[in-house]
Parts: structure tokens; sequence; C-alpha cells
């Protein structure tokens, strides 16, 4: 019994650290994504500006599309130019 209960105190130990380490993590990345955010969106703008677009979508939310209607390479290019 004496195992048992020591055994079940290290898997809940495990889990605690476990869910710990995740949390940590998510925010870590969240905050990562948030700082990376800052520096696109000025960059996409200006693009939108210069180019008259009214719109810009996230392409894993689109069915199809022409493949010439893709910004992704030329906001790369300026993105890397800015560096």
């Amino acid at each position: 019994k004496k195992k048992i209960v020591l055994l079940q105190k290290n898997i809940n130990q495990y889990n605690n650290n476990k869910i710990k380490l995740n949390d940590e993590f998510n925010k870590i990345k969240n905050d990562f994504f948030i700082e990376q955010m800052k520096v696109i969106t000025p960059v996409v703008k200006q693009y939108m500006e210069e180019n008259k677009i009214g719109i810009v979508i996230d392409k894993k939310n689109i069915f199809i599309a022409n493949s010439d209607q893709d910004i992704t390479n030329d906001i790369i290019k300026l993105l890397n130019k800015n560096d």
C-alpha cells in the first residue's frame, strides 16, 4: 500500500508539473506571437495601401483561390528587407 500511495503521489506531482510547464510554454508562445504581429502588421498595412488591397485573409481559411492573389512571398521579402 505504501508503494501505491507513493506512486500515486509521484503521478500527481508529474501531472501538476506537466500542466505548469504546458501553461508556461503557451504563455511564451502567445507572447512571441503578439510581438511578431507588432512587427508584421505595419509592413502588411503599408503593402495594402501601396497596392490598393482592401483585405488580407489567412490562406488556411480559404477553400480555393487563384495563386496570383497570394502575397505571402511579397510580404516575406519586405520583412527581410526591413531586418
